[in-house]
């Protein structure tokens, strides 16, 4: 292999399967390598984790041998630059990567940097990332506010969704109204932000359901009609356009105003309007009256679901100016430009 070619090494917080380590990372990795000049090299902090005793145990003692790997990567391999997606390393290997005269890139999309009862020590080990960075990336707005308080400019690149590979809604009148929300576990609690207004729209004989993909099971009372489906990527694509509406409750707290808005962007992409809580980079991203709503209190919620539910005009209207939306700013095409702007400055910039 040419001496020419720059090796990337990147690693990510999870496997394929972690929704910011595939959306973030391994995404990318396809128009890294379309350029000859550049190898990619990755490797997970943890393996993929199913629901079962076997796994679970043998989870927990990859874990730890993947430290050791990733120890051994960092020391003994030949790389350029590396790319760290979340991962907040400790500061001897910082260290060693700047030894070895490569670059470094830290991405994140969460407020990592705030201190947790598992974890008093986030806030240090996240300043020593942005000490020992070349480039610092972040997901949201409020995440490079973060930044500047520590005197670290940072890119803003929003969480990238690949609009040729999600279907666009076509028919946006039926019998049934379906409200719809993609998200994990640990986010299913702020379904219950709008637990009222649904259950109003229901009292008042609208038609509706729910599709919450990768919510937890039976997380709304059973008077509120819910379909839970599991997440996966061809689920995703599958029942994201048979929504009608996407939404995304947050409560108002510092770790939700960092988050990075990727359900907007996955709803947008499939033509579907949006209604979302004014937190965050939410405020930015919906465009009130064009592309959805901002709904803050139970009777914002209920009246926009309502407004939505008797007018499939308004829902296409608002449905295809997201579609455009996402196409011009948060389409895969368009963040991997500012990425590739990055990459190419610090791996061939002019000595």
């Amino acid at each position: 292999m040419s001496d020419k070619i720059k090796q990337l090494l990147i690693l990510t917080y999870g496997p394929e399967s972690h929704a910011s380590s595939r959306i973030r990372a391994f995404q990318y990795i396809p128009l890294i390598e379309k350029n000859r000049d550049i190898k990619c090299r990755v490797f997970s902090r943890t393996r993929e984790r199913k629901e079962n005793l076997a796994s679970r145990i043998l989870f927990f003692f990859d874990k730890r041998m993947r430290l050791a790997i990733r120890v051994v990567l960092l020391l003994l391999t030949k790389y350029d630059l590396v790319y760290i997606q979340r991962w907040m390393l400790p500061e001897y290997l910082l260290k060693i990567i700047k030894l070895k005269k490569a670059k470094l890139i830290f991405d994140f999309d969460d407020a990592i940097y705030l201190e947790t009862s598992s974890n008093s020590s986030n806030r240090k080990c996240f300043l020593k990332m942005l000490q020992y960075s070349d480039k610092v990336i972040t997901g949201s707005p409020v995440l490079a506010e973060y930044c500047k308080t520590q005197n670290t400019v940072s890119e803003i690149i929003t969480t990238p969704v690949d609009c040729q590979n999600v279907e666009i809604k076509v028919n946006y009148s039926s019998d049934k109204f379906i409200i719809g929300w993609i998200g994990s576990h640990s986010t299913s609690h702020f379904l219950k932000i709008i637990e009222e207004p649904l259950r109003k729209l229901k009292e008042n004989g609208s038609n509706i359901s729910l599709k919450l993909i990768g919510a937890k099971n039976g997380f709304l009372p059973e008077d509120i009609p819910a379909e839970y489906i599991d997440w996966s990527d061809g689920n995703e694509k599958t029942f994201l356009k048979d929504m009608n509406v996407g939404i995304m409750p947050l409560t108002d707290n510092e770790w939700e105003r960092g988050k990075g808005g990727y359900k907007l962007f996955l709803y947008m992409a499939a033509g579907i309007p949006v209604i979302a809580s004014p937190v965050g980079i939410n405020e930015e991203i919906v465009e009130d009256g064009k592309n959805g709503f901002l709904a803050e209190t139970d009777e914002e919620w209920f009246n926009y679901l309502k407004m939505l539910y008797f007018d499939s005009e308004l829902c296409e209207k608002l449905g295809k100016y997201g579609r455009k939306l996402a196409e011009l700013k948060y389409d895969r095409e368009i963040c991997y430009t500012k990425l590739e702007k990055i990459i190419s400055e610090l791996l061939f910039e002019k000595k």
